[in-house]
């Protein structure tokens, strides 16, 4: 028997491109450029691959500088990850990437610097939302109930907020919002 192949994938986005497929046929391919995971999506029509339009979208593995990632993917269960931060030892798993419904969608989140201090707002359902600040491989991390508060920028460069909703100081209950922001000292 021999095997034909209808249409052949180029793919040349980034360094350690690889490929997932999710339960409904969606394809997403992961590759990294300037230390960073990005990712980009194509549905198939009714299993058809021959003609796939691949279109950027906000980053699914993380928002994080990585020095190595991996993607497989399983049938029935969508992709799996792996990704080791850039400033820290070890891996971490991500099982499956892509959540169908076990979550609670990320808070809404407005970050506004005022001059002197950071000025968070945000929106959400939870009892309670832990905020870190991490440049490279240093961070501080908080809890607080308040849904507006301000901080004092402890770094200068170009930060990682992540705010992610709880039920209670442990249990995590919603996908962390990320964003990058330029920071500076003012401690």
């Amino acid at each position: 028997m021999q095997l034909s192949f209808e249409n052949a994938l180029t793919f040349s986005d980034g360094q350690l491109t690889f490929l997932g497929q999710e339960p409904d046929g969606l394809l997403i391919e992961y590759f990294m450029t300037s230390k960073k995971v990005h990712n980009k999506e194509a549905a198939s029509e009714l299993g058809q691959f021959g003609s796939l339009d691949f279109i950027s979208k906000p980053d699914k593995l993380t928002a994080q500088p990585v020095k190595d990632f991996g993607i497989k993917s399983f049938p029935h269960m969508g992709a799996y990850g792996f990704y080791t931060p850039l400033y820290h030892p070890t891996s971490i798993v991500v099982i499956p990437i892509n959540r169908k419904g076990e979550e609670k969608a990320a808070p809404e989140v407005t970050i506004t610097d005022t001059g002197t201090t950071i000025h968070v707002e945000i929106v959400g359902d939870y009892t309670c939302y832990r905020v870190a600040v991490r440049l490279d491989a240093v961070a501080t991390e908080f809890i607080t109930y308040a849904t507006s508060f301000d901080f004092v920028p402890m770094y200068t460069g170009d930060c990682i907020i992540t705010v992610t909703g709880h039920s209670n100081e442990i249990s995590v209950t919603s996908k962390p919002y990320e964003t990058t922001m330029a920071l500076t000292d003012r401690t």
